[in-house]
């Protein structure tokens, strides 16, 4: 899992979803289970903060982009970062 193009797709992949939430809030559809899914992957991005953290410290990582990132992504940006395989 060193390739960057690996981590860089799962996180395109990642971001289609957290798009197609307001999209289909947005367009009538109402679809449960997304937002069951979308509730759920936010609060196990934000339980993954505190790993972030500690495995970003001493990169120079800004906190903030940490949060964002982490909560966006969760660990498909972290771990590449702490890895050295993607830049933050």
């Amino acid at each position: 899992m060193n390739n960057p193009q690996v981590w860089s797709t799962v996180q395109r992949v990642v971001l289609g979803f957290w798009i197609s939430i307001p999209v289909f809030f947005l367009g009538g559809i109402s679809l449960p289970l997304l937002l069951i899914a979308a509730l759920t992957l936010l609060v196990l991005h934000a339980l993954e903060l505190p790993v972030a953290f500690f495995k970003l410290r001493g990169l120079g990582v800004d906190p903030i982009k940490t949060v964002v990132k982490t909560l966006t992504y969760g660990f498909t940006w972290w771990l590449p970062v702490s890895k050295g395989v993607i830049n933050a």
